[in-house]
Parts: C-alpha cells; sequence; structure tokens
C-alpha cells in the first residue's frame, strides 16, 4: 500500500473501506452518498467511479476534482510520481470459482451419529446436506456442501471426528471468503428482518436446531466482504455478532473480534442495527449439549451490549484495535 496514497485521500475528506488490493469510497467530489461506487488501487491510486462509468482514470484527475482546480501549486501536496501513473487497472489472475456436482454427495455415508450426541438432530442435519467421508481429502471429516447463489456446490467444509489437536477441528476446501452459509443451501429458510454471525457450522447447526434459521458463518473471526455485501443486499433491522464467549478467559478474544466486526460493519450499518450478544456459554454448541434447556430463550430474551458498554471496551483496551478504523468509529458514535 502506498502510504502517501492513503493519508491524501483522507486528508481530502475520503472515508476509505478496505477491499484487499483496493479501496471503496463514496464520490465526495460529485456529492455522491454511495459508500462502495468508487474503487482506488492502494498501489497506484488508479480509480474508477462505478456510477459515472467513465473507465479507470490517474490518481491526479481524482485530486483535481476533489479539490475542483488544475492549479498544480494547490494540488501538489497531495500528488507525487504516482500522478500521472498510466490510468490502467491492474491486472489480476483469474481464479474461477470451482463447481462441483450434486452427485459427489452420494459419497458422503449417511451417519448422523457424531452430532446427535451433541443434540443435533438428524432432521437439523439433512437440513445441511452433511455426511461422512471415508476417503479423500476430508477423510474421516464430518463434510458440509457449500452452495453459492446459484445453488451449485462450490466448496467444502469438514469436521474432523476425533479430538486430536495436532490435526486441525476444521478443514475446508474453496474459497470460504465467497461463502454466504448456510443461506445458500438450497430450499434452507431465506434470511429477512434478521441475522446472527456466528463463527462455525456448529454454532449454526446448534441455533438452527433452536429455530434461529437466520444465520451466516463467518468461518473465523472476520466478516467477509461476500457477506457484507449479502448483508447490505437485506433490509435488515438487526445484525447481531455472537462470537465465542471467552468472559472466562484471562483476555477476552470473542469479545475484541466481535468488537472488531461490529466497527467494521459500522462502515456499512447504522449503529442501532449492529448488536453484540455473546453465548451464554463458550459457544452455541455448548449451549446445545447444555442440560438447561433454557438457554436459549435466555440468550434470546438477553439485552445486547450497549455502546456505552463497547465504548468503555474499547478505551480500555485500545492497543487491540485499528487507530485509525477506531478514529473513524469514534466519529460515527459522535455523529449518531
Amino acid at each position: 500500500m502506498n502510504s502517501k496514497i492513503y493519508s491524501s485521500l483522507v486528508e481530502l475528506g475520503y472515508e476509505l473501506s478496505d477491499f484487499g488490493n483496493h479501496w471503496r469510497t463514496k464520490a465526495i467530489y460529485r456529492g455522491g452518498d454511495n459508500p462502495t461506487s468508487v474503487m482506488i488501487y492502494k498501489d497506484t491510486g488508479v480509480w474508477k467511479d462505478f456510477v459515472a462509468n467513465k473507465g479507470a482514470m490517474p490518481f491526479k484527475k481524482l485530486v483535481e476534482l476533489t479539490l475542483n482546480t488544475t492549479d498544480y501549486s494547490v494540488i501538489k501536496k497531495y500528488i507525487e510520481d504516482y500522478a500521472d501513473y498510466k490510468a490502467e487497472e491492474p491486472k489480476e489472475k483469474l481464479e474461477m470459482e470451482k463447481i462441483y456436482p450434486e452427485e459427489c454427495l452420494k459419497k458422503l455415508f449417511p451417519n448422523y451419529a457424531f452430532y446427535e450426541k451433541r443434540g443435533i438432530s438428524e432432521s437439523t442435519q439433512l437440513m445441511y446436506k452433511c455426511g461422512l467421508a471415508s476417503a479423500g481429502r476430508m477423510y474421516r471429516r464430518i463434510v458440509f456442501p457449500i452452495y453459492n447463489s446459484d445453488s451449485q456446490i462450490c466448496g467444502f467444509s469438514g469436521r474432523r471426528l476425533d479430538e486430536d489437536k495436532d490435526v486441525p477441528k476444521w478443514k475446508h476446501i474453496g474459497s470460504k471468503n465467497n461463502w454466504v452459509y448456510p443461506a445458500c443451501i438450497p430450499s434452507f429458510p431465506e434470511i429477512s428482518d434478521e441475522v446472527i454471525l456466528v463463527e462455525s457450522i456448529g454454532d449454526s447447526m446448534a441455533l438452527s436446531q433452536n429455530g434461529y434459521y437466520n444465520n451466516l458463518v463467518m468461518f473465523g473471526l472476520d466478516c467477509s466482504n461476500a457477506l457484507i455485501n449479502f448483508l447490505i443486499s437485506k433490509n435488515l433491522k438487526s445484525i447481531y455478532i455472537s462470537n465465542n464467549n471467552d468472559s472466562s478467559s484471562e483476555k477476552n478474544r470473542g469479545l475484541i473480534s466481535s468488537i472488531k466486526a461490529f466497527i467494521k460493519l459500522s462502515s456499512y450499518f447504522d449503529l442501532d442495527i449492529l448488536k453484540i450478544k455473546p453465548p451464554m456459554l463458550n459457544d452455541f454448541g455448548e449451549m446445545q449439549q447444555s442440560e438447561n434447556s433454557l438457554l436459549f430463550c435466555e440468550w434470546n430474551n438477553r439485552e445486547s451490549l450497549s455502546i456505552k458498554d463497547i465504548l468503555e471496551f474499547v478505551k480500555k483496551n485500545e492497543s487491540e484495535f485499528n487507530k485509525t478504523k477506531l478514529a473513524k468509529f469514534y466519529k460515527k458514535c459522535l455523529n449518531e
């Protein structure tokens, strides 16, 4: 990343969202309000306005439009050698998503005992179309097919059967950053008003077992761009972030990761839509295995963390968070 480009954009008033090799932002030079309409490549400053649709242009042109001048004495503080960089979009490696035939699921053995012992019924597991792999890369794992928005299998996630800690608990085949799961499973209940973001498929099944089908798996601690785009496409009233509850640990990593996701999503959603509500126990799978059958009702009725609580926690643990993102978050809290 070119730090001068970043600092110049911030000074010019652009609020940048990170999309890997580029940023997305509003077209403030024309009064635009779409937070992703302008794409700016980090290394060269080459940019494109998808709404205006005039093709890629050099960084110098963006500075001129933003300041409404071509006077070099005015714009020179914002530009360097990249000012006249040829306006060509970087050539990116095109990776086609691999699609697997539905027939491959016939190779999975219908063994539901592993999750039945954890309180997940056979009918719930059938919704997820999972089964045991007896050979191949997912050998001795419960395999979950991952579907794309066209109801095609685009990957797999597998949970190991044994408790060998030298072997990763979960193994993925495919690009998990593109997955919107389990929402894309054919015939899975549609997400409408609310959604619950969780870390793993085990959490997802535990929620579905208790009737909370409106959940999405992050396959880790971060909310991918694919998930964000899906959330934006829905007219949601509430987004619950429910990473694991590590309150008994010396450092509550679950809450830290939940707040990081909260801050990231605050660039796209109003704060009153976003809510942090950790599981009652370590995770939803543990709640399902508990003898207390009322835990999910208690969780549902539980108050989410207030903005005040979140801000107090952040201020006590500022070293855990990105300073630039925090500054934007504090500003949003003040404005709302």
